[in-house]
């Protein structure tokens, strides 16, 4: 507890600066000191904006990196706070962050290369282009999957993301992944819907992308997507190259939870280069967003056309926002793209007018991603982006604490626990990892930055709080109140969902009696028996955890896979290292 502490204290006592930085000119001086001192979630409460220096330290944000885009050109960039605190690097413009799935994007272009030059055809059979692997389906009778589904999430692929590694974990092939080696923790990838019927995000299309290019390319990706879109964009230090160079690691930003600890082995790495594995600066990932403004105007060609832009920035499904490489957000008749990413300890995104010249790359080194919208609203608020909604202003009012704690305790929703817990002289809503303050306009109606609904009480003739009724888009739902965890009449399959909010808030006790009054209704259900293991190892019960574990079904690499990476979710977000750790190579996973 103590170093966690110290952590806590170094990280966030420190002024937010910006280092090493160009000057500005007068103007656009005045109007980064305008963003900075802007920053507002979606409900501007009483009239009171942030300053980004507020929001980090309020967040836990130790690192930001900012590009922001004006009239078709990159009019600033800037870094703020730590790359890494510990060691005391500070960001500046030159600190590489991880662009995570914005990896795509890039990747994509790398693809409409290869066609624009005839080299591939996005709609044709996949199958046939590919000269290493091919899916095993009959084309006869199942939809033919092409580069144009793959490119816009189509092609009816699972989700799968293919975890995050160390840089010390072994790193295997794409024809591993696609192959579903057993070592890879992944099965046999195939289509599970017909491909051209919906939008699905799906890493997978872009692991099977990342084979189609280096098969017809016939060079290494990292190097061969460096050349033909890298260096032409002006990227010319951002680089794919999985893990980094050892002569980068004092340039890399490290990663951060959201409690603001640092990330073991200081950050993780995507399994799959295309997927998440691009390395850059916002600065540098500007170059691409601009060039795809100037080249969907047929006022550049850098890496692609203006057809070809036009396809990577057009809507492939009328009824979805995805598009071949990217996703489409209309704001009143106001067109952007758009793409975000995220790792452990680590999120990030872009987004940019299609027509109007307009846009920004925001990254952090945090697991929180509330200061890159609060950021957003500031920037597009003081560079009026077409489209884009003012602020909702709200006034609020204190309550008494004895109100407060009135409505302090447990609620329950379909099969989701919540917990409202006092904090001093205000309200938080604890749901999914996710603590939001509540906001009260009058003695009963409450509001939350993060969610949308509007809340009331409700409070009945004895004066007891019964819950409170959660309104949003016309339909009412009641939140139950309940006064104690055993008290509740759990449905079948509820026990699961309410023992992990008691291990995500590090309730082990509770979890543990839980779990064993849901195994005495469900003694075959074996996510409550993991569940149950969980709890005694995050207890430093290790002798009775391992008794679990060893009874449960781990005779195929699906339970095997769903166990590991269950015990790898917690290690990353700070749940006893050793514990798991020990546990893992037990059970040798």
């Amino acid at each position: 507890m103590r170093s966690g502490l110290f952590l806590f204290v170094l990280a966030f006592s420190v002024p937010v600066n910006l280092f090493s930085q160009p000057s500005p000119s007068a103007e656009t001086a005045v109007k980064i000191k305008q963003v900075e001192n802007g920053l507002f979630e979606r409900l501007l409460i009483n009239g009171k904006t942030y300053s980004l220096q507020e929001r980090m330290k309020y967040h836990k944000v130790n690192g930001v990196s900012i590009a922001v885009i004006d009239n078709y050109q990159i009019a600033w960039s800037k870094g703020y706070g730590y790359a890494d605190v510990e060691e005391k690097r500070k960001v500046d413009t030159h600190t590489f962050f991880q662009a995570n799935s914005m990896s795509k994007a890039i990747n994509a272009l790398g693809i409409l290369k290869l066609a624009q030059e005839g080299k591939i055809d996005l709609y044709k059979d996949v199958n046939e282009q590919l000269k290493s692997w091919a899916f095993r389906y009959d084309s006869t009778t199942w939809p033919k999957i092409t580069p144009a589904h793959l490119l816009s999430h189509t092609a009816g692929l699972p989700f799968w993301g293919y975890g995050s590694i160390n840089s010390t974990d072994t790193i295997y092939s794409t024809l591993d992944y696609l192959n579903g080696h057993p070592k890879t923790g992944a099965p046999l990838l195939q289509p599970v819907s017909p491909a051209g019927k919906m939008g699905d995000y799906s890493n997978a299309g872009a692991l099977v992308l990342q084979q189609l290019y280096t098969d017809i390319t016939g060079k290494e990706y990292s190097a061969a997507i460096a050349a033909q879109v890298l260096q032409p964009l002006g990227m010319h230090t951002s680089f794919f190259t999985t893990p980094p160079p050892g002569n980068l690691l004092p340039k890399l930003a490290s990663g951060y939870l959201a409690n603001g600890e640092r990330v073991n082995n200081k950050f993780m790495l995507s399994a799959i280069m295309a997927t998440g594995g691009l390395w850059t600066t916002p600065g540098e990932f500007a170059n691409y967003v601009v060039e795809m403004q100037l080249a969907y105007k047929g006022k550049s060609n850098k890496v692609i056309n203006q057809p070809m832009a036009q396809l990577h920035l057009t809507r492939t499904l009328a009824d979805a926002d995805v598009s071949p490489g990217s996703w489409i957000q209309n704001r009143k008749e106001e067109l952007y793209f758009f793409h975000s990413g995220s790792n452990v300890g680590t999120t990030c995104w872009f987004l940019a007018g299609v027509n109007n010249g307009k846009g920004l790359v925001v990254m952090c080194n945090s697991d929180n991603t509330a200061v890159l919208t609060e950021l957003m609203n500031s920037i597009a608020n003081v560079y009026h982006w077409e489209g884009w909604d003012k602020p909702q202003h709200i006034q609020t009012k204190m309550l008494p604490d004895k109100t407060l704690s009135q409505y302090a305790g447990y609620y329950m929703v379909d099969s989701t626990l919540l917990e409202i817990a006092k904090e001093k002289n205000d309200l938080f809503l604890h749901v999914n990892w996710q603590k939001s303050k509540m906001h009260f306009t009058t003695t009963t109606d409450f509001i939350n930055m993060e969610f949308p609904s509007e809340k009331t009480f409700v409070i009945n003739k004895q004066g007891h709080v019964e819950g409170y009724l959660r309104k949003f888009n016309g339909k009412e739902v009641l939140v139950k109140k309940i006064t104690a965890m055993n008290a509740v009449a759990l449905k079948k399959g509820e026990y699961s969902s309410y023992s992990q909010y008691l291990l995500r808030e590090k309730k082990f006790e509770q979890a543990i009696q839980l779990l064993q009054t849901g195994l005495t209704k469900e003694p075959t259900d074996s996510s409550l028996q993991r569940h149950l293991a969980h709890a005694y190892l995050f207890a430093a019960n290790y002798n009775k955890a391992m008794e679990i574990y060893q009874t449960l079904p781990l005779s195929t690499p699906e339970e095997k896979t769903t166990l590991k990476e269950e015990l790898l979710f917690f290690k990353n977000r700070g749940f006893n290292e050793k514990g798991i750790m020990k546990a893992l190579q037990t059970l040798k996973l």
